[in-house]
């Protein structure tokens, strides 16, 4: 049995749960900060682990500009760090925010008065390894941000009126399954076939997800062909 090509209105307002690559793309474009922009690319690409430290940890040695590739560490399993591929966009993504020294609050919609600052200085590149980046303060401003700062800038985006339009349940879970969705339709976009357990297995591998049954609720080819109308992707 095959599904057809199916990309209207109505089949996509069905699929409120998760984003496209276009809707991930239209939310950055809104950002003023890459400090929050690079936040929502890495989750999209798979880099979250416990409580965010993958993303907490990621320091710009990290990186590898030439292989386009990054080197995360999970809190859980310091030990045994992982390499994700990215793309071009993020990985100059990741370098533009490295590199910015201030953070413009609520994603510049914020009035200045004599007694609230609209803006929070930073350290600059030369002064912190960390991709994110804390408020530079009379206290030790080179240390990694907790989960908290990333969770709570999650929050700021959702609430931004184009952010709304596009989603209303933004959050780092929904930004991963979209990710992995994203994925499974690259995979069956070059391999072909249907999507099978080997497939699914594959995308949970490279999102460091154990268990292919933990995905099985969303990973399937009605939610990829309602997102991104996928053209005659046999069910089996």
């Amino acid at each position: 049995m095959c599904i057809q090509k199916t990309n209207t209105t109505e089949n996509r307002k069905k699929v409120t749960a998760f984003l496209t690559k276009g809707d991930v793309d239209k939310i950055v474009n809104t950002l003023v900060n890459k400090q929050d922009a690079i936040i929502i690319k890495l989750l999209f690409f798979s880099v979250q682990g416990t409580e965010v430290s993958e993303i907490r940890n990621l320091t710009i040695h990290d990186v590898d500009k030439a292989e386009r590739e990054v080197v995360v560490t999970d809190d859980k399993n310091p030990d045994c760090p992982r390499i994700v591929k990215l793309d071009a966009e993020t990985i100059a993504l990741i370098e533009e925010a490295h590199q910015e020294n201030e953070y413009v609050k609520k994603n510049g919609d914020m009035a200045q008065t004599k007694n609230v600052k609209t803006t929070v200085e930073m350290p600059g590149s030369d002064e912190t390894e960390f991709v994110l980046k804390t408020g530079k303060t009379n206290r030790k401003h080179d240390k990694k941000v907790s989960q908290y700062t990333i969770y709570n800038r999650i929050e700021m985006i959702r609430d931004l009126e184009p952010v709304k339009r596009i989603s209303s349940s933004l959050n780092s879970k929904m930004i991963v399954r979209s990710g992995m969705l994203y994925r499974a339709t690259q995979i069956l976009e070059s391999e072909g076939g249907t999507l099978d357990n080997n497939k699914i297995k594959q995308v949970c591998k490279e999102f460091n997800v154990r268990s292919h049954w933990a995905v099985k609720g969303f990973m399937n080819i009605d939610t990829i062909n309602s997102l991104y109308g996928e053209p005659e992707v046999n069910k089996g």
